[in-house]
């Protein structure tokens, strides 16, 4: 399997969704998009079911070992840094 590059922002949403394997993690994230796309209000909202469509592509195509190696955790760090510096 080739290696996928995931960004930032997909990191980062992975890791607040994760739930501890990647395919609950996905059916996670799908489940969000769908009730997004539902109450899609503006183009935040659409950006973000952007960023949700290829973090589940991604992690579709990413085998469990490649998953188990993601370092979700530092994102989750840099997430909360950034909500107490706001």
């Amino acid at each position: 399997m080739r290696c996928i590059s995931l960004n930032h922002d997909e990191l980062m949403i992975i890791g607040c969704f994760y739930e501890g394997n990647k395919e609950e993690t996905i059916l996670l994230l799908e489940d969000t998009m769908n009730v997004l796309k539902e109450v899609r209000v503006d183009e935040s909202d659409d950006e973000m079911i952007q960023l949700l469509e290829t973090a589940i592509e991604k992690l579709k195509k990413m085998d469990e070992a490649a998953f188990a190696s993601l370092d979700l955790q530092k994102y989750l760090n840099d997430l909360q840094e950034d909500q107490e510096n706001d």
